[in-house]
Protein backbone atom coordinates (compact mmCIF):
# COMPACT_ATOMS: atom_id res chain seq x y z
CA UNK A 1 0.00 0.00 0.00
CA UNK A 2 1.22 3.73 -0.85
CA UNK A 3 -0.54 6.56 0.52
CA UNK A 4 -0.71 9.79 2.11
CA UNK A 5 -1.09 9.77 6.05
CA UNK A 6 -2.68 13.32 7.57
CA UNK A 7 -5.50 14.52 9.56
CA UNK A 8 -7.61 16.05 6.71
CA UNK A 9 -6.91 15.47 3.31
CA UNK A 10 -9.96 16.02 1.21
CA UNK A 11 -8.47 18.83 -0.29
CA UNK A 12 -5.32 16.67 -1.36
CA UNK A 13 -3.98 15.98 -5.24
CA UNK A 14 -1.15 13.47 -3.89
CA UNK A 15 -3.08 10.61 -6.02
CA UNK A 16 -3.51 12.52 -9.19
CA UNK A 17 0.09 14.03 -8.78
CA UNK A 18 1.66 10.32 -8.57
CA UNK A 19 -0.86 9.31 -11.25
CA UNK A 20 0.12 11.56 -13.99
CA UNK A 21 4.03 11.75 -12.54
CA UNK A 22 4.31 7.45 -12.65
CA UNK A 23 0.95 5.66 -13.62
CA UNK A 24 0.40 4.64 -9.74
CA UNK A 25 -3.65 4.25 -9.22
CA UNK A 26 -3.36 2.36 -5.99
CA UNK A 27 -2.37 5.61 -4.02
CA UNK A 28 -4.46 6.15 -1.11
CA UNK A 29 -5.70 9.19 0.90
CA UNK A 30 -5.17 7.81 4.94
CA UNK A 31 -6.93 9.94 7.35
CA UNK A 32 -5.80 9.89 10.89
CA UNK A 33 -5.90 11.09 14.51
CA UNK A 34 -2.84 10.25 16.46
CA UNK A 35 -3.68 6.95 17.58
CA UNK A 36 -4.29 6.33 14.13
CA UNK A 37 -1.35 7.08 13.03
CA UNK A 38 0.50 5.09 15.71
CA UNK A 39 -1.22 2.05 15.02
CA UNK A 40 -0.51 2.23 11.13
CA UNK A 41 3.12 3.16 11.83
CA UNK A 42 3.62 0.33 14.42
CA UNK A 43 1.90 -2.25 12.18
CA UNK A 44 4.20 -1.22 9.30
CA UNK A 45 1.71 -2.95 7.10
CA UNK A 46 2.87 -0.26 4.17
CA UNK A 47 5.00 0.15 1.18
CA UNK A 48 5.81 3.73 1.40
CA UNK A 49 3.82 6.66 2.69
CA UNK A 50 3.89 10.25 2.60
CA UNK A 51 3.24 12.39 5.20
CA UNK A 52 1.42 15.84 5.52
CA UNK A 53 -0.43 18.07 8.57
CA UNK A 54 0.00 18.05 11.50
CA UNK A 55 2.45 14.36 11.68
CA UNK A 56 5.59 15.65 9.99
CA UNK A 57 7.69 15.67 13.01
CA UNK A 58 5.78 13.00 14.84
CA UNK A 59 6.31 10.73 12.54
CA UNK A 60 10.40 10.94 13.00
CA UNK A 61 10.02 9.05 16.75
CA UNK A 62 8.36 5.78 14.59
CA UNK A 63 11.56 5.59 11.87
CA UNK A 64 14.47 3.72 12.38
CA UNK A 65 16.64 5.25 10.38
CA UNK A 66 16.61 8.87 9.02
CA UNK A 67 18.01 10.46 5.50
CA UNK A 68 20.95 13.06 6.44
CA UNK A 69 18.20 15.62 4.66
CA UNK A 70 15.32 14.70 7.05
CA UNK A 71 17.57 14.94 9.97
CA UNK A 72 19.13 18.66 9.32
CA UNK A 73 15.43 19.70 8.56
CA UNK A 74 13.46 18.05 11.80
CA UNK A 75 10.93 16.48 10.28
CA UNK A 76 10.08 13.95 7.90
CA UNK A 77 6.80 13.50 4.61
CA UNK A 78 8.64 10.49 3.17
CA UNK A 79 8.61 6.87 5.12
CA UNK A 80 9.69 3.44 3.19
CA UNK A 81 9.43 0.16 4.62
CA UNK A 82 12.10 -1.42 3.56
CA UNK A 83 11.20 -4.74 5.49
CA UNK A 84 10.26 -3.79 8.76
CA UNK A 85 12.56 -1.12 8.95
CA UNK A 86 11.11 1.91 8.07
CA UNK A 87 13.19 4.38 6.70
CA UNK A 88 12.37 8.65 6.88
CA UNK A 89 12.88 11.29 4.58
CA UNK A 90 12.29 14.83 3.54
CA UNK A 91 11.23 15.53 -0.17
CA UNK A 92 9.86 19.19 0.62
CA UNK A 93 13.12 21.16 0.40
CA UNK A 94 13.64 18.92 -3.32
CA UNK A 95 10.25 20.58 -4.48
CA UNK A 96 10.95 23.87 -2.94
CA UNK A 97 14.07 24.39 -4.99
CA UNK A 98 12.12 23.11 -8.17
CA UNK A 99 9.74 25.66 -7.92
CA UNK A 100 12.17 28.22 -7.19
CA UNK A 101 14.14 26.71 -10.72
CA UNK A 102 10.80 27.07 -12.45
CA UNK A 103 9.93 30.10 -11.64
CA UNK A 104 13.61 31.56 -12.16
CA UNK A 105 13.79 33.06 -8.10
CA UNK A 106 17.23 33.68 -7.34
CA UNK A 107 17.84 33.08 -3.59
CA UNK A 108 21.41 33.75 -3.82
CA UNK A 109 22.70 36.39 -0.93
CA UNK A 110 18.89 37.09 -0.71
CA UNK A 111 17.27 37.81 3.15
CA UNK A 112 14.04 35.54 3.77
CA UNK A 113 11.06 34.93 6.05
CA UNK A 114 9.53 32.30 5.99
CA UNK A 115 5.98 32.16 7.78
CA UNK A 116 5.14 29.48 10.04
CA UNK A 117 6.95 26.82 12.04
CA UNK A 118 6.08 23.78 11.44
CA UNK A 119 7.45 20.82 9.02
CA UNK A 120 7.06 22.48 5.82
CA UNK A 121 8.76 25.24 6.84
CA UNK A 122 11.87 23.78 8.35
CA UNK A 123 12.02 22.31 4.86
CA UNK A 124 11.99 25.94 2.92
CA UNK A 125 14.21 27.14 5.67
CA UNK A 126 16.44 24.35 4.73
CA UNK A 127 16.10 24.19 0.91
CA UNK A 128 16.71 28.35 1.08
CA UNK A 129 20.08 27.92 2.82
CA UNK A 130 21.24 24.92 0.44
CA UNK A 131 19.98 27.56 -2.50
CA UNK A 132 22.58 30.21 -0.96
CA UNK A 133 20.27 32.51 0.80
CA UNK A 134 21.88 35.06 2.86
CA UNK A 135 19.87 34.80 5.89
CA UNK A 136 16.50 32.66 6.66
CA UNK A 137 14.08 33.81 9.64
CA UNK A 138 11.08 31.69 10.58
CA UNK A 139 7.97 34.29 11.38
CA UNK A 140 5.95 33.20 14.26
CA UNK A 141 2.57 33.95 16.24
CA UNK A 142 4.39 33.01 19.41
CA UNK A 143 8.11 33.10 18.35
CA UNK A 144 10.69 30.84 20.04
CA UNK A 145 14.49 31.92 20.27
CA UNK A 146 15.66 32.83 16.84
CA UNK A 147 12.59 33.26 15.47
CA UNK A 148 10.64 36.38 14.75
CA UNK A 149 7.14 37.99 15.60
CA UNK A 150 4.85 39.51 12.85
CA UNK A 151 5.54 43.04 14.25
CA UNK A 152 9.64 42.14 13.91
CA UNK A 153 9.08 41.05 10.11
CA UNK A 154 7.94 44.79 9.54
CA UNK A 155 11.59 46.17 10.17
CA UNK A 156 13.43 42.90 9.34
CA UNK A 157 15.24 43.71 5.97
CA UNK A 158 13.21 40.25 3.93
CA UNK A 159 13.03 40.46 0.06
CA UNK A 160 12.14 37.23 0.04
CA UNK A 161 8.50 35.80 1.38
CA UNK A 162 7.32 32.28 1.59
CA UNK A 163 4.26 31.71 3.26
CA UNK A 164 4.21 28.13 4.72
CA UNK A 165 0.90 28.63 7.44
CA UNK A 166 -1.86 26.86 6.34
CA UNK A 167 -4.13 30.64 6.19
CA UNK A 168 -5.80 31.40 3.36
CA UNK A 169 -6.04 27.58 2.20
CA UNK A 170 -9.72 25.98 0.65
CA UNK A 171 -12.30 27.44 2.31
CA UNK A 172 -11.13 30.01 3.64
CA UNK A 173 -10.62 31.63 0.81
CA UNK A 174 -10.25 35.73 1.72
CA UNK A 175 -8.35 34.91 4.77
CA UNK A 176 -4.03 36.21 4.40
CA UNK A 177 -1.62 35.74 6.80
CA UNK A 178 -0.89 39.15 6.51
CA UNK A 179 -0.90 42.18 4.71
CA UNK A 180 2.21 43.40 2.04
CA UNK A 181 1.10 46.65 1.97
CA UNK A 182 2.77 47.26 5.81
CA UNK A 183 6.45 45.34 4.41
CA UNK A 184 7.54 47.53 1.19
CA UNK A 185 10.67 45.84 1.52
CA UNK A 186 9.44 42.56 0.13
CA UNK A 187 9.84 41.81 -3.89
CA UNK A 188 9.03 37.95 -3.83
CA UNK A 189 6.07 36.50 -2.22
CA UNK A 190 5.47 32.16 -2.73
CA UNK A 191 2.77 30.57 -1.36
CA UNK A 192 2.92 27.10 -0.63
CA UNK A 193 -0.61 26.51 -0.51
CA UNK A 194 -2.29 25.24 -3.73
CA UNK A 195 -6.14 25.01 -3.13
CA UNK A 196 -7.06 27.96 -3.87
CA UNK A 197 -4.50 27.88 -7.12
CA UNK A 198 -4.23 31.70 -6.08
CA UNK A 199 -4.50 33.15 -2.32
CA UNK A 200 -5.37 36.34 -1.37
CA UNK A 201 -1.55 36.91 0.12
CA UNK A 202 -0.38 35.97 -3.61
CA UNK A 203 -3.65 38.27 -5.21
CA UNK A 204 -2.25 41.14 -3.33
CA UNK A 205 1.33 40.48 -4.44
CA UNK A 206 0.43 40.61 -8.01
CA UNK A 207 -1.58 44.00 -7.55
CA UNK A 208 1.85 45.25 -5.52
CA UNK A 209 3.85 44.16 -8.41
CA UNK A 210 5.76 41.25 -6.57
CA UNK A 211 6.86 38.64 -8.22
CA UNK A 212 4.66 35.51 -7.19
CA UNK A 213 4.70 32.04 -7.12
CA UNK A 214 2.29 29.13 -6.13
CA UNK A 215 2.51 26.12 -3.97
CA UNK A 216 1.40 23.49 -6.43
CA UNK A 217 4.83 23.36 -8.40
CA UNK A 218 6.29 22.06 -4.63
CA UNK A 219 3.94 19.49 -4.26
CA UNK A 220 4.86 17.87 -7.94
CA UNK A 221 8.63 18.87 -7.45
CA UNK A 222 8.44 16.58 -4.11
CA UNK A 223 6.52 13.84 -5.77
CA UNK A 224 9.34 13.81 -8.54
CA UNK A 225 11.88 13.21 -5.38
CA UNK A 226 9.53 10.90 -3.52
CA UNK A 227 8.83 8.37 -6.41
CA UNK A 228 12.96 8.02 -6.00
CA UNK A 229 12.22 6.97 -2.37
CA UNK A 230 9.98 4.37 -3.82
CA UNK A 231 12.46 3.03 -6.90
CA UNK A 232 10.57 4.26 -9.44
CA UNK A 233 13.25 5.43 -11.64
CA UNK A 234 11.28 6.21 -15.09
CA UNK A 235 8.35 8.97 -15.02
CA UNK A 236 5.12 8.72 -17.18
CA UNK A 237 5.22 12.21 -17.95
CA UNK A 238 7.92 15.56 -17.01
CA UNK A 239 6.84 17.29 -14.16
CA UNK A 240 6.29 20.00 -15.65
CA UNK A 241 3.74 18.58 -17.99
CA UNK A 242 2.03 17.23 -15.03
CA UNK A 243 1.72 21.06 -13.39
CA UNK A 244 0.27 22.09 -16.48
CA UNK A 245 -1.93 19.49 -16.82
CA UNK A 246 -3.26 20.23 -13.19
CA UNK A 247 -3.33 23.84 -13.39
CA UNK A 248 -5.74 23.12 -16.28
CA UNK A 249 -8.06 20.79 -14.76
CA UNK A 250 -8.20 22.90 -11.76
CA UNK A 251 -8.88 25.97 -13.26
CA UNK A 252 -12.42 27.58 -13.92
CA UNK A 253 -13.37 29.00 -16.89
CA UNK A 254 -15.35 31.76 -15.86
CA UNK A 255 -17.39 34.11 -18.40
CA UNK A 256 -18.28 37.48 -17.81
CA UNK A 257 -20.23 40.04 -19.93
CA UNK A 258 -22.95 42.31 -20.99
CA UNK A 259 -26.86 40.95 -20.58
CA UNK A 260 -26.82 38.76 -24.05
CA UNK A 261 -23.60 38.94 -24.48
CA UNK A 262 -23.85 34.47 -24.43
CA UNK A 263 -22.77 33.80 -21.13
CA UNK A 264 -24.62 31.55 -20.87
CA UNK A 265 -25.02 29.30 -24.08
CA UNK A 266 -21.07 29.43 -24.41
CA UNK A 267 -21.04 27.92 -20.72
CA UNK A 268 -22.88 25.12 -21.57
CA UNK A 269 -21.30 24.72 -25.05
CA UNK A 270 -18.21 24.49 -23.19
CA UNK A 271 -18.68 22.44 -20.54
CA UNK A 272 -20.21 19.81 -22.81
CA UNK A 273 -16.91 20.14 -25.29
CA UNK A 274 -15.11 19.70 -21.65
CA UNK A 275 -17.03 16.86 -19.93
CA UNK A 276 -17.14 20.05 -16.64
CA UNK A 277 -20.17 20.76 -14.60
CA UNK A 278 -21.75 24.16 -15.43
CA UNK A 279 -22.71 26.90 -13.26
CA UNK A 280 -24.88 29.95 -13.59
CA UNK A 281 -24.97 32.41 -11.12
CA UNK A 282 -28.30 34.08 -11.79
CA UNK A 283 -29.96 30.35 -12.69
CA UNK A 284 -28.05 29.56 -8.99
CA UNK A 285 -29.98 32.31 -7.11
CA UNK A 286 -33.60 31.98 -8.73
CA UNK A 287 -33.38 28.40 -7.52
CA UNK A 288 -32.12 29.29 -4.10
CA UNK A 289 -34.65 32.07 -3.48
CA UNK A 290 -37.25 30.32 -5.35
CA UNK A 291 -37.98 33.99 -7.05
CA UNK A 292 -37.11 35.27 -10.28
CA UNK A 293 -34.59 37.65 -10.88
CA UNK A 294 -37.33 40.36 -11.75
CA UNK A 295 -38.90 39.27 -8.71
CA UNK A 296 -36.62 39.23 -6.26
CA UNK A 297 -35.21 43.09 -7.77
CA UNK A 298 -38.42 43.96 -6.49
CA UNK A 299 -38.84 42.46 -3.20
CA UNK A 300 -34.94 43.35 -2.13
CA UNK A 301 -33.87 46.07 -4.69
CA UNK A 302 -30.49 45.53 -6.53
CA UNK A 303 -28.40 46.07 -3.27
CA UNK A 304 -30.68 42.74 -1.97
CA UNK A 305 -29.91 40.93 -5.28
CA UNK A 306 -26.10 41.86 -5.18
CA UNK A 307 -25.86 40.13 -1.48
CA UNK A 308 -27.69 37.07 -2.69
CA UNK A 309 -24.98 37.10 -6.06
CA UNK A 310 -21.97 37.47 -3.66
CA UNK A 311 -22.76 34.31 -1.68
CA UNK A 312 -23.54 32.28 -4.43
CA UNK A 313 -19.94 33.90 -6.28
CA UNK A 314 -18.30 32.91 -2.90
CA UNK A 315 -19.85 28.91 -3.22
CA UNK A 316 -18.38 28.57 -6.54
CA UNK A 317 -15.18 30.45 -6.22
CA UNK A 318 -13.78 28.27 -3.68
CA UNK A 319 -14.67 25.07 -6.57
CA UNK A 320 -12.63 23.95 -9.16
CA UNK A 321 -13.17 22.35 -12.43
CA UNK A 322 -16.44 24.34 -13.20
CA UNK A 323 -17.33 26.21 -16.77
CA UNK A 324 -19.06 29.45 -14.53
CA UNK A 325 -21.64 32.00 -16.31
CA UNK A 326 -21.58 35.47 -14.16
CA UNK A 327 -24.40 37.79 -14.00
CA UNK A 328 -23.88 40.91 -16.08
CA UNK A 329 -23.33 43.18 -12.89
CA UNK A 330 -21.12 40.73 -11.12
CA UNK A 331 -17.86 42.18 -11.52
CA UNK A 332 -19.66 45.33 -10.25
CA UNK A 333 -17.98 44.34 -6.61
CA UNK A 334 -14.56 43.62 -6.73
CA UNK A 335 -15.00 41.37 -4.01
CA UNK A 336 -16.62 38.93 -6.37
CA UNK A 337 -13.77 39.46 -8.96
CA UNK A 338 -10.86 38.74 -6.68
CA UNK A 339 -12.43 35.65 -5.74
CA UNK A 340 -13.43 34.04 -9.20
CA UNK A 341 -10.10 34.81 -9.92
CA UNK A 342 -8.25 32.79 -7.45
CA UNK A 343 -9.12 29.36 -8.70
CA UNK A 344 -10.56 31.09 -12.08
CA UNK A 345 -9.92 32.12 -15.37
CA UNK A 346 -11.66 34.93 -16.71
CA UNK A 347 -12.95 34.96 -20.13
CA UNK A 348 -15.22 38.29 -21.22
CA UNK A 349 -16.94 37.56 -23.91
CA UNK A 350 -17.74 40.94 -26.09
CA UNK A 351 -20.81 41.55 -28.35
CA UNK A 352 -21.33 45.36 -30.01
CA UNK A 353 -24.02 47.39 -28.06
CA UNK A 354 -26.02 47.09 -31.47
CA UNK A 355 -26.08 43.33 -31.45
CA UNK A 356 -27.54 42.93 -27.78
CA UNK A 357 -31.32 42.49 -27.33
CA UNK A 358 -33.29 44.07 -24.30
CA UNK A 359 -35.29 41.89 -22.30
CA UNK A 360 -38.51 42.26 -19.48
CA UNK A 361 -36.65 39.35 -17.81
CA UNK A 362 -33.52 41.87 -17.40
CA UNK A 363 -34.25 44.65 -14.59
CA UNK A 364 -31.22 46.68 -15.71
CA UNK A 365 -31.56 46.30 -19.35
CA UNK A 366 -35.61 46.66 -19.85
CA UNK A 367 -34.45 48.97 -23.02
CA UNK A 368 -32.05 50.27 -25.23
CA UNK A 369 -31.34 53.60 -23.07
CA UNK A 370 -30.93 51.28 -19.86
CA UNK A 371 -28.73 48.60 -22.16
CA UNK A 372 -26.28 51.96 -23.19
CA UNK A 373 -26.01 53.27 -19.85
CA UNK A 374 -24.86 49.71 -18.54
CA UNK A 375 -22.62 49.31 -21.64
CA UNK A 376 -20.79 52.36 -20.94
CA UNK A 377 -21.03 51.83 -17.41
CA UNK A 378 -19.57 48.66 -17.21
CA UNK A 379 -17.28 47.81 -20.35
CA UNK A 380 -13.76 49.16 -18.63
CA UNK A 381 -14.20 46.98 -15.83
CA UNK A 382 -15.14 43.99 -18.21
CA UNK A 383 -11.57 44.50 -20.22
CA UNK A 384 -10.03 45.36 -16.58
CA UNK A 385 -11.35 42.05 -14.97
CA UNK A 386 -10.29 39.70 -18.07
CA UNK A 387 -7.68 37.31 -18.34
CA UNK A 388 -8.91 36.56 -21.84
CA UNK A 389 -11.06 38.45 -24.03
CA UNK A 390 -13.31 36.83 -26.68
CA UNK A 391 -15.35 38.40 -29.62
CA UNK A 392 -18.67 36.64 -29.48
CA UNK A 393 -20.21 36.44 -33.02
CA UNK A 394 -20.34 33.09 -34.30
CA UNK A 395 -20.99 30.21 -31.37
CA UNK A 396 -18.38 27.73 -33.01
CA UNK A 397 -15.65 30.00 -33.26
CA UNK A 398 -15.99 31.25 -30.16
CA UNK A 399 -15.30 28.27 -28.56
CA UNK A 400 -12.51 27.08 -30.70
CA UNK A 401 -11.07 30.42 -29.60
CA UNK A 402 -11.59 29.84 -25.62
CA UNK A 403 -10.23 26.50 -25.81
CA UNK A 404 -7.19 27.03 -27.75
CA UNK A 405 -6.34 30.13 -25.27
CA UNK A 406 -6.96 27.67 -22.73
CA UNK A 407 -5.18 25.17 -23.71
CA UNK A 408 -2.03 27.58 -24.06
CA UNK A 409 0.09 26.88 -20.36
CA UNK A 410 1.21 30.55 -20.72
CA UNK A 411 -2.58 32.26 -20.20
CA UNK A 412 -3.06 29.95 -16.84
CA UNK A 413 -1.40 30.99 -13.80
CA UNK A 414 0.02 28.46 -11.04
Amino acid sequence: MRGLVGERLSYSLSPQVYNLLAGIRDYQLLEVDETGLKSLLECRDFESLNVTIPYKKTVMAFCDELSERAKAIGSVNTIINQKGHLYGDNTDAAGFVWLLSLYHIDVQNKTAAVLGSGGAALAISYALRQAGAKEVRLVSRTPTQGQLSYSDLISYPASLLINATPVGNHPNLKDSPLDLSVYPQIETVIDIIYNPLRTSLLMQAKDLGKQTAGGLAMLVGQGVEALLDFGVRKLKNQPETVLNTLVKQMTNIVLIGMPDSGKTTIGQALAKCLNREFADVDTLIEKQEKKSIVEIFKESGEEGFRKKERNVIAALAARQSLIIATGGGSILDDGNVRLLKQNGWLVYLQRPLSDLAVSAERPLAQNKTQLEILYQKRAHLYQKAADYVCENLVIEHTLAQIQEAYNDKNNLGS
